[in-house]
């Protein structure tokens, strides 16, 4: 069947059709929402060409024809893509504006080196990116190596993990566990000491249990930097040695 017919057939059929795969579509989130632009520019750009034919971009997209020919349509009306009839071949569709192929943000994530780069970055995604990474390298042309460090997530202005997970998710394309579970491993690692200022104006280091201060603490720091033991918990820190 062309696009063409595919367009044309009865309504029934379109109906029929949009059935058998909503329950798919439905539970996987690949049905594109009216008027989906990006969806769009991602299937270009996943399938490589300039322009698609709905059934290709059913095939991408992982719904049923009708369905495509449906959004590219309404993507087309609201001036996004334009369609050719191209001879006795099927409709293709292309984007009106050609420049946003090339200025379009795109996020790549190395996991084992937790490294992401990004293509033409949105000053929002930037913004995101310097509150858990830091900034390798960047080129004239508009790409931004990032790199996660440990101290990095140690020093996240966040309250909770799941505020910085959010972050994290906000960024990249799609979610990744063993990154995830290194950020919760060094997120929690960070906060099972904590420094504090006394009510009379000393540093104090405070342990997350008594075990932690007298183990590893205690164990760990000289008297030079340990001036005293306060509780169980706590301990009384030499201000000079605080900054290193």
């Amino acid at each position: 069947m062309t696009d063409d017919e595919a367009t044309d057939a009865p309504e029934t059929a379109e109906q029929g059709d949009g059935q058998a795969h909503g329950s798919d579509t439905a539970g996987n989130g690949t049905a594109d929402s009216p008027a989906d632009s990006d969806a769009f520019y991602d299937a270009l750009e996943a399938l490589g060409r300039p322009v698609v034919t709905a059934t290709h971009y059913a095939q991408e997209r992982e719904c049923s024809q009708a369905e495509a020919a449906e959004t590219l349509d309404d993507l087309a009306a609201e001036g996004t893509v334009e369609r050719q009839d191209v001879s006795d071949d099927p409709v293709v569709w292309y984007p009106s504006d050609w420049a946003r192929m090339t200025d379009r943000e795109r996020v790549v994530l190395f996991p084992e080196r937790r490294e992401i780069v990004v293509d033409q970055p949105t000053q929002f995604t930037r913004a995101q990116l310097s509150q858990f990474a830091h900034l390798v390298d960047t080129t004239g042309t508009g790409a931004y190596m990032y790199e996660i460090r440990q101290e990095d997530i140690w020093q996240a202005p966040y309250e909770s993990l799941d505020g910085l997970l959010e972050t994290v998710r906000s960024v990249l394309p799609e979610r990744d566990p063993g990154l995830e579970d290194w950020i919760e491993a060094q997120y929690t690692r960070a906060r099972r000491f904590t420094l504090r200022t006394h009510e009379d104006s000393y540093t104090v280091l405070e342990a997350e249990s008594a075990d932690l201060m007298g183990n590893v603490a205690r164990q760990k720091l000289t008297d030079d930097e340990l001036r005293a033991p306060i509780s169980d918990t706590e301990s009384w820190v030499a201000e000079e040695r605080v900054a290193e």
